[in-house]
C-alpha cells in the first residue's frame, strides 16, 4: 500500500521544518478539486498552525540578528576554537597520558559536530553540555591537557552569550505567547490527520491524484531525512565492534566487573576506540561465582545496539 513516508521531525532544524510544511501546503493548494475536498475540513487548522510556526520563526530571527548577540557569538566561537586546538594538540603529544586525555576529550567533542555555525539556541545548549562534561566526567583529562583556564573562559563567554539571548527573549514587543517547540508540535499534529486521509484514499484507489501526490512528496521527505537525520551506529551489527579479550578473573566471592577495551570499525575508515559512559554502558551476568560469566556492552550517544562476550572466573591455584 502506497503511503506518505515518516518525517524525522526532531532532527530537522526550525527553518527546514517550516519550509517543508509551507511547500507541502502550497502543493496541497495546487492539487485537484477532488483532493482538496477530501481534506477541506482539516486545512484551516493546518494553515493556522503553519502561520503560528512562521510567526515564532520570524521573531526568533529578529532576536538573533542583533549586533550584540552576533559579537558575543563570535567571541564564543573563538573560545570554542581555543579548546578544540588545545585538545587536538594534546592528542598528538608524545607523552602517553596527555595523548590519551586528548583522545578521550576529542571523542566527546566529536559527538557535538560543528557547533559554531548552528542556531544560537542549539549552540548554547551544546556548549553548556560540553562545559558540564569538561568539569565533571573529563575534569582530570582537561587538567592533564592544561585547558582548565580555557574551559573557564569558555564558560564566561557562554554566560555572556546566554545573558544577551535571555535579554532579547524577555522583550514583549511582537513576542508570540508560545514557544517554537509548541508551534512545531501543533503543526505536526495538524499534519497527521491529513496524512491519514491521503493514505486511506490512495490505498482505496479513490482517485489517481492521491497516489500522485504521495509520489511527489515522498522524495522530498527522503531528501530531508537523509540530510538531517543522524543514523546511530549499531554495535551489534556485523563485525564492526571488537571487544578486547578479557583475562581469566580470580574468584573473590564478590561481583567481578572487568572493563574491556572496545573498538568500532567501519569499512575504509580508521578504527575508533569507544569509551565507557560516553559510547557504551556495561551489564554483567553470572559474574560472582566460579565459571563462565557474560558481559554485554550497550550503545550510548551515537551508538545503539548491544554486543556480548564471555570471560572465566577461576579460583586461585592452591600454593604448592
Amino acid at each position: 500500500m502506497k503511503k506518505i513516508l515518516n518525517l524525522h521531525y526532531h532532527d530537522i532544524p526550525l527553518p527546514a521544518h517550516l519550509q517543508f510544511f509551507y511547500q507541502t501546503f502550497v502543493r496541497i493548494a495546487t492539487t485537484g478539486e477532488e483532493f482538496l475536498t477530501a481534506i477541506a475540513s482539516l486545512l484551516p487548522a493546518f494553515r493556522a498552525a503553519l502561520d503560528k510556526e512562521n510567526a515564532v520563526y520570524l521573531w526568533i530571527r529578529k532576536s538573533e540578528l542583533t549586533k550584540e548577540i552576533a559579537e558575543a557569538s563570535d567571541t564564543l566561537n573563538g573560545r570554542i576554537a581555543l579548546v578544540n586546538a588545545g585538545v587536538d594538540f594534546g592528542s598528538r603529544s608524545l607523552t602517553p597520558a596527555t595523548a590519551e586525555s586528548g583522545a578521550r576529550v576529542h571523542e566527546m567533542l566529536k559527538n557535538y559536530g560543528k557547533i559554531m555555525n548552528k542556531p544560537y539556541d542549539v549552540k548554547a545548549g551544546a556548549v553548556r553540555e560540553i562545559i558540564q562534561h569538561c568539569t565533571t566526567d573529563y575534569a582530570q583529562d582537561i587538567a592533564t591537557l592544561g585547558l582548565t583556564t580555557q574551559v573557564q573562559s569558555l564558560k564566561a563567554a557562554l554566560n555572556t552569550f546566554v545573558g544577551l539571548l535571555n535579554q532579547r527573549s524577555d522583550e514583549k514587543v511582537n513576542k508570540p505567547d508560545y514557544t517554537a517547540a509548541e508551534a512545531r508540535k501543533e503543526l505536526e499534529e495538524a499534519w497527521q490527520p491529513i496524512v491519514y486521509i491521503i493514505d486511506s484514499n490512495a490505498g482505496a484507489g479513490t482517485a489517481d491524484v492521491f497516489a500522485t501526490f504521495i509520489d511527489h512528496l515522498n522524495p522530498e521527505i527522503e531528501r530531508i531525512n537523509a540530510e538531517f537525520h543522524r543514523a546511530l551506529k549499531d554495535l551489534g551489527e556485523g563485525e564492526h565492534t571488537v571487544i578486547s579479550p578479557i583475562p581469566i578473573q580470580q574468584y573473590t566471592g564478590q561481583l567481578i566487573t572487568p572493563i574491556p577495551e572496545v573498538y568500532y570499525t567501519e569499512d575504509d575508515k580508521p578504527t575508533v576506540k569507544l569509551f565507557l559512559g560516553t559510547d557504551f554502558s556495561i551489564t554483567y551476568k553470572d559474574n560472582q561465582h566460579v565459571g563462565m560469566a557474560e558481559l554485554t556492552i550497550h550503545g550510548k550517544g551515537k551508538y545503539k545496539g548491544k554486543k556480548s562476550t564471555t570471560f572465566h572466573i577461576a579460583r586461585a591455584p592452591m600454593p604448592s
